[in-house]
């Protein structure tokens, strides 16, 4: 799948066969935060994270590994998974 956006440092989206969007958490990283919009805080290196994550992945195709002792969709409906370019 090829990557829309990066949302964060250890989220990020790509449009799926439908045309809808869905979001990924990356498994095993917890980037600090990027945006106002879910914590109302943006931690220290957030951004660079985010930017970081944007560089390496954005438009490119990646492929989601899951885990299989653990849920795959999180409480916000993301998927959680490893992730390979």
């Amino acid at each position: 799948m090829k990557v829309y956006s990066v949302l964060d440092g250890d989220t990020f989206r790509f449009r799926k066969e439908d045309g809808t969007l869905q979001s990924v958490r990356l498994l095993g990283v917890d980037a600090p935060e990027s945006s106002l919009t879910r914590y109302r805080t943006i931690e220290c290196f957030g951004k660079e994270a985010k930017t970081h994550l944007t560089d390496l992945i954005k438009n490119k195709f990646v492929r989601l590994e899951y885990d299989p002792t653990q849920q795959q969709v999180d409480a916000y409906g993301r998927l959680i998974a490893y992730v390979y370019l």
